[in-house]
Order: structure tokens, then sequence, then C-alpha cells
């Protein structure tokens, strides 16, 4: 997970904070702040880098339904953290686990609330390297 919202006890809340990075082994509930590890942003693009080296090679592009993929999934406008985390979990269960999974899906949450002006308060890198 990528965040710019402040931690809360337990949680992530709704107001703009620094730009975190977070792990999860994906046991017990993601919506417990508990169940996520704050990682730096190097050891986060280390572990991103290893898990997608994992992926199949797939030879033949005509076979791209076989291929795996990174995929950030960006909540919708003024979603509470927890709202966030909850839909994350359930497109992670129902598309990135078991044998027919589609690769790594990435929660990326944004502390957007009251004004949808907000999104357009500045740029936020990931800390990928490009901008």
């Amino acid at each position: 997970m990528i965040s710019d919202r402040n931690v809360e006890a337990n949680r992530l809340g709704q107001k703009q904070g620094e730009l975190t990075y977070w792990t999860s082994d994906g046991a017990g509930a993601l919506d417990v702040l508990a169940s996520w590890t704050p990682v730096s942003a190097d050891a986060f693009q280390a572990k991103l880098v290893a898990a997608a080296a994992q992926f199949p090679l797939i030879e033949d592009p005509e076979f791209h339904e076989d291929h795996k993929h990174v995929t950030l999934y960006v909540h919708g406008y003024n979603n509470t953290w927890m709202d966030a985390v909850q839909r994350y979990q359930s497109i992670c269960e129902s598309l990135f686990s078991g044998e027919d999974s589609l690769g790594l899906c990435i929660l990326f949450t944004l502390a957007v609330a009251g004004s949808s002006a907000g999104l357009l308060s500045g740029p936020i890198c990931c800390g990928c390297g490009f901008s």
C-alpha cells in the first residue's frame, strides 16, 4: 500500500500526511493497520521488483491472457481508508489470488476529504523514479 494519509491509532485517517509505504502478507483483516508493516520507499520498490520478477515469462504474445500484471488500485473520491482497504481486499480476493491470479495489486490510498480540489493540490509520486 502507498498512502499520503495521516496515521491514527489502528488506521489511516482522512488528513494528508507524509507519503508512506506498507506491506502485508495478506493474513488477517487488512482494515486493521496492525496487519500492515511500514517500509521505506527503497524497500517497497525492491519488494515490488522482486515480486514482479517472479511472474512467468510469456514467450508467445498470442497468449496474453496468461500474463501477470502489477495493478495500482486507486479508490474513489472521498473514501475513508476503511472503505478503500475493504474494497481493495475484495478485489485482491477475487482477481489477485489463487492459481488464476492476475498478478499483484497495490492499493494507493489518498487523503481526499471534503473537496475534490484536494485532488489537484500537487503531484504525488510513489517513489518509482519517474515524475
